[in-house]
């Protein structure tokens, strides 16, 4: 009786019994597919895909069928029996007539395209590896609308996207490499390494970056393991690139210039430069028309040098002795493979470049190793590992340049006419800072030779500079729950930059610092404060970043209609640099040996007696302590794959900003909308099956970490002239109400596709406005300060972005 009785008890709950599905969704070649949907056909239990394509969902029931879909794939129909089959591996189709473009990164998330309302451009591994550029930053350039690539611009920044809205802080986009912002240069990254990039450009794409995403973001994700055989491969770049053409740029020609100084000189224009204590020099020409003023040539002597003169182009020994044809050879191996249980990918790469300047080059190592491991179907562990180390030679000073005795600009690029070395190839002497006629006086006073050679520089002075940077990666993810899982990550990033520049002491640069400081007695004695020997220029930067950061997923599929994905979790930030530069005088190369000197003593100029002048000290040495804590969440809801809204909050705190607590941090955030019209019921326009509108608007930040809320002041290593005591001055001011720089962002954007994808494109139409920015504003001299860096400044920008692409099927 009590057998019965239990029997009939546990009836109705044996017939709730729970079964567990679990299984890989896989694109055609064994690729992780995160992000497809996994749906129960009659009941609210569902999933989403992790970023490994693994799923785990739970059914009351013994016979069910799986409906799983992904955008640019086929969906499909799975029956099952259960418990019979519980592990499934799903290998999705292509669907020609969806988008090809199926993941974007956000660095804390992977999506669908489908699923998202922000602006993104993804530039998968094909586009990157279709330009053989040594470095990713030229094989990104033209690939993505708003990325704007300033080259050869002074004082832009190098990479902007939809403009600049900051004035005094890095206009530079927030460059994040495998889930992790990356403090390094983008430049140092082996382009043979990564796998795709994403491009989010407005705020609801990376106001998940908060204080930093103001001026946009760039997600690099490098390659991992895959779940498929061992596969071998070896890549190889050869690129050839000519001289650049030093005619192309139209120039005044020699014989016009030579028509200018004649009209300049006989209108007294080189007076300032005659009468000068700084010694301008005159040109050549200017010389002789002098020497016919002065009755020690005649007109028949100075018209015939002249006329040679006139023959000349400075550009033809530009183009012989400067500059070379580039040459870079690039060879990446890699290694990558796996199982259900690990994956890995090994790399190693060795660059090897010639630059168009001559005496000018690289070398590159990078080596990777990236590992992933499925302890049981809830718990995954990762490491992975980076180093590059790039060593630069830049032995060439450019081209040559002289002092302007028009307006004693020393910047001024040299004369047309004149000539870098003799028919022999030997190199010729050309006037630099100070005029023929003083130089020969000094010569003949002990002094060392004042000429300069610019082409005996590129043997004279040897520059080097050597970059390493190392990343070490750890992630644990925990799936605790159907619907949730728990992430941790952590990384420890270490660069080190290193500048090595070796001034020969037949250089013109080590000449001219002897002579500057020398000093003369009445009796003729010389005497030497800047030893003669080299000088050694030496800089070291060390910055480490250790960041932790803990994620919670949540994840849900209810019914036929809703899908949730949301986020949250918080992330620090220990970022310290130190930086140490010193310079030897008297250096000896041979025997490593260095000469001391007085920094304390002033010295009269040799070339102007009114100036008085130190020896330059730069031993210097400074440190550097920022850290940060971050709170955030995300989350986004899809009703019927239509309609989707998505919100976005995060909120950055700093020990740069703000006297208390409260103005310390800063809240950012972020909203959009997106309908896709092409699953409507009345949408019937066959020609063009996919039809997306989105828009959103949002707040993130910018961060300018050369300022502060507290006082801050320069510590001098010299010594006050009048006290003989150390002293400061002071930089700033205190500014208890420093605040972070914001800038907001409204997006309103179209995408499109035709039938079988012969055009796809996207429209995107922004507002950009900035404020709290950073700027100097003049401040009360009563003070002690004349400027004061603060937040005053505002921006506004607004702009259109197209992208098209087209492609052409032949019918087989």
């Amino acid at each position: 009786m009590r057998f019965l009785l239990y029997f009939l008890i546990s009836l109705p709950l044996l017939s709730q019994a729970q079964f567990v599905i679990r299984g890989h969704v896989l694109t055609g070649d064994n690729k992780p597919l995160a992000g497809a949907t996994i749906r129960l056909e009659k009941s609210d239990e569902g999933a989403i895909s992790n970023q490994y394509g693994e799923f785990r969902i739970t059914s009351p029931f013994s016979q069910v069928v799986l409906n799983i879909s992904f955008m640019g794939f086929q969906t499909q129909k799975i029956e099952l029996s259960l418990p019979q089959v519980r592990e499934l591996v799903i290998k999705m189709q292509p669907d020609e007539n969806l988008l090809e473009e199926v993941v974007v990164s956000t660095g804390y998330q992977v999506l669908s395209p489908e699923r998202t309302t922000g602006s993104f451009s993804k530039i998968g591994n094909a586009l990157i590896n279709r330009r053989a550029g040594p470095d990713l930053i030229s094989r990104l350039e033209d690939l993505s609308p708003g990325m704007v690539f300033n080259k050869g611009k002074v004082g832009a920044a190098q990479l902007l996207i939809r403009g600049q809205h900051t004035i005094h802080s890095s206009a530079a986009p927030l460059i994040v490499i495998d889930n992790f912002p990356y403090e390094g240069d983008l430049n140092n990254i082996n382009p043979n390494d990564v796998e795709s990039v994403t491009i989010l450009k407005d705020a609801s794409a990376a106001s998940i970056w908060g204080a930093r995403a103001g001026n946009g973001v760039i997600v690099v994700t490098t390659k991992a393991g895959l779940n498929r055989p061992f596969n071998l491969s070896y890549n190889f770049n050869y690129s050839y690139g000519k001289k650049p053409d030093v005619y192309y740029q139209p120039r005044m020609s020699t014989t016009d210039f030579i028509d200018l100084e004649k009209e300049f000189f006989y209108a007294d224009r080189y007076g300032i430069a005659l009468n000068s204590q700084d010694h301008f020099p005159l040109t050549p020409v200017a010389e002789l028309l002098l020497a016919v003023k002065s009755g020690t040539m005649t007109a028949e002597q100075a018209d015939r040098e002249i006329s040679a003169l006139q023959k000349l182009d400075i550009r033809d020994d530009y183009n012989k002795y400067l500059y070379q044809n580039s040459v870079n050879q690039q060879h990446a191996i890699g290694l990558r493979g796996g199982s259900d249980v690990w994956s890995y990918y090994l790399s190693g790469g060795y660059d090897n470049n010639r630059f168009s300047q001559t005496g000018n080059g690289s070398e590159r190592y990078s080596f990777s190793l990236s590992n992933n491991y499925k302890l049981n179907s809830k718990l995954q562990l990762g490491a992975s590992v980076y180093y590059i180390e790039n060593t630069s030679q830049n032995n060439n000073p450019g081209l040559p340049t002289y002092t302007n005795p028009l307006s004693g600009y020393s910047g001024t690029r040299m004369y047309p006419y004149a000539q870098l070395a003799n028919n022999q190839g030997e190199p010729l002497e050309v006037i630099n800072q100070y005029r023929l006629s003083f130089i020969g006086e000094k010569n003949s006073q002990g002094f060392l030779n004042w000429g300069s050679k610019p082409l005996d520089e590129l043997n004279t002075t040897k520059k080097t500079s050597q970059t390493k940077d190392m990343r070490i990666n750890l992630s644990a993810a925990y799936d605790f729950h159907p619907d949730f899982s728990l992430k941790f990550l952590y990384q420890f990033n270490r660069g080190e930059t290193a500048y090595d520049d070796q001034y020969g002491m037949q250089s013109y640069f080590v000449r001219n610092e002897i002579n500057r400081f020398t000093q003369t007695s009445a009796s003729g004695d010389i005497t030497r404060p800047v030893p003669l020997g080299g000088i050694r220029d030496q800089n070291v930067m060390v910055y480490e970043v250790h960041t932790p950061r803990i994620l919670l997923n949540y994840n849900k599929t209810l019914g036929e209609y809703h899908e949730i994905l949301a986020m949250a979790g918080s992330e620090l930030k220990d970022y310290q640099t130190n930086s140490m530069s010193t310079r030897l005088y008297g250096y000896d190369a041979e025997h490593a040996t260095a000469k001391a000197v007085d920094y304390i003593s002033v010295y009269n100029s040799s070339v102007n007696p009114m100036y008085m002048f130190r020896i330059e000290n730069k031993d210097l040495r400074s440190e550097a302590i920022d850290r940060y804590l971050s709170y955030y969440a995300n989350s986004s809801y899809t009703y019927k794959k239509r309609y989707m809204l998505s919100v976005s909050g995060r909120r950055d705190m700093s020990n740069l900003y703000g006297v208390s607590s409260n103005q310390k941090g800063v809240p950012l955030w972020s909203a959009g909308l997106a309908w896709n019209i092409h699953k409507e019921k009345f949408y019937n326009l066959n020609s063009v099956p996919y039809v997306k509108l989105r828009g959103t608007y949002g707040s993130a930040g910018n961060s300018n970490k050369n300022v502060s809320a507290f006082t801050t002041a320069n510590y001098s290593s010299q010594v006050d002239q009048n006290t003989r005591l150390p002293y400061a001055t002071i930089v700033n001011p205190p500014n208890p109400a420093l605040r972070w720089e914001q800038v907001s962002t409204f997006n309103f954007g179209l995408d499109f596709q035709t039938n079988n994808q012969r055009i796809t494109g996207t429209i995107d139409y922004y507002q950009k406005r900035g404020r709290d920015l950073i700027g100097v504003m003049p401040y009360p001299g009563s003070s002690g300060v004349k400027n004061l860096t603060g937040n005053y400044a505002q921006t506004k920008g607004k702009g259109i972005d197209m992208q098209i692409n087209a492609r052409w099927l032949r019918k087989s």
